[in-house]
């Protein structure tokens, strides 16, 4: 073997030592500027690794446990958070499927990429900061050690009937419940299994610029860089709708029909929001974030559930004086 060098001891578990090649050319990346694994996704969609985020999952919606020890006695522990198809649309565990006349979850796989004091081109390293493993578990001559251990799913339950066309829908955790809430009556109208995927609000939007983008959730709208464009080079435009905004404002329709009897405190005067319950005829008291925090007490950290009581403290509190903004066009 020539254009190699082995390196190592003999594996106890029957492998070959690991493997460097001498030159650059002789890599199995060779020529692809791209040294990452590519990562197949269960949409049979495979992208290429080339940067801290793709339309799948980024630094932030990842359960990638950078390290985990290796004690002197050759054990150790790691906890990490296990995702479902629900959070991680890509990898699609415990997802409805039928097999043998009956619903099973998808499996999924833990997989263990083991490092030594080896790096991937023959360096060796050491424990510290400063000449500590460097290269990447998803470069190619780490994946190959890779260690798998199959995962067995319970069906994620679902409001739709399983079997039916699926349409894809994802977005951010703060819109997950009002999706839920609204499955049953889109499955029974439309015979369409809407399926849901909470993902962060970068994803979705970069989601909407793929080739087959569903329904995506998203706070803003997408960028031209994160969009692209078509395959007659024209720049992709999607079509937005205040889908979430709508539903709060019919949800609050429902438990007050008198618009002018409900006041609705929020932390800014500008947005989409703000607007839409404006022109719906609801009163709007904006709050600057400093008054919500100094009632909250410096000792406390901060907390959704603890904010929306106050905020319905102060909308109550006939002494705080709270001016409401007044819709475009109502002055005079």
């Amino acid at each position: 073997m020539p254009d190699a060098v082995l390196n190592g001891d003999p594996d106890p578990g029957g492998r070959l030592p690991a493997t460097f090649p001498r030159r650059s050319r002789d890599l199995p990346t060779a020529g692809n500027p791209t040294p990452y694994v590519p990562f197949r996704s269960v949409t049979g969609k495979t992208v290429q690794i080339s940067g801290p985020t793709n339309e799948f999952y980024d630094s932030f919606s990842s359960n990638e446990q950078p390290f985990a020890r290796t004690y002197p006695n050759g054990k150790g522990q790691g906890f990490f958070e296990v995702l479902t198809s629900r959070e991680a649309p890509g990898l699609g565990c415990g997802a409805p499927l039928k097999a043998g006349g009956k619903t099973v979850g998808r499996s999924c796989w833990l997989v263990v990429v083991p490092r030594g004091t080896v790096d991937a081109d023959g360096t060796q390293r050491t424990s510290d900061n400063v000449n500590r493993l460097d290269s990447s578990p998803l470069s190619q001559t780490n994946w190959d050690q890779r260690i798998v251990i199959k995962l067995e799913f319970a069906p994620i339950g679902g409001a739709c009937t399983i079997g039916t066309a699926e349409r894809p829908t994802a977005g951010q955790e703060l819109v997950s419940e009002a999706v839920t809430r609204w499955q049953p009556a889109l499955c029974a109208l439309t015979g369409r299994n809407f399926g849901y995927s909470q993902v962060p609000d970068d994803i979705a939007r970069k989601q909407l610029g793929t080739d087959s983008p569903g329904m995506e959730f998203v706070s803003r709208p997408a960028t031209a860089d994160q969009l692209g464009t078509d395959k007659q080079g024209s720049a992709k435009l999607p079509v937005y709708a205040p889908v979430a905004v709508d539903g709060l404002v019919e949800r609050i329709a429902a438990l007050e029909p008198e618009p002018s009897e409900v006041r609705v405190v929020l932390e800014s005067r500008h947005g989409l929001l703000v607007e839409r319950l404006l022109d719906a005829g609801y009163v709007v008291v904006p709050v600057n974030p400093d008054l919500v925090a100094r009632r909250r007490g410096p000792a406390k950290k901060k907390d959704d559930a603890e904010d929306a009581r106050i905020a319905c403290l102060l909308a109550l509190d006939r002494f705080e004086r709270l001016r409401p903004l007044i819709a475009h066009g109502r002055a005079g």
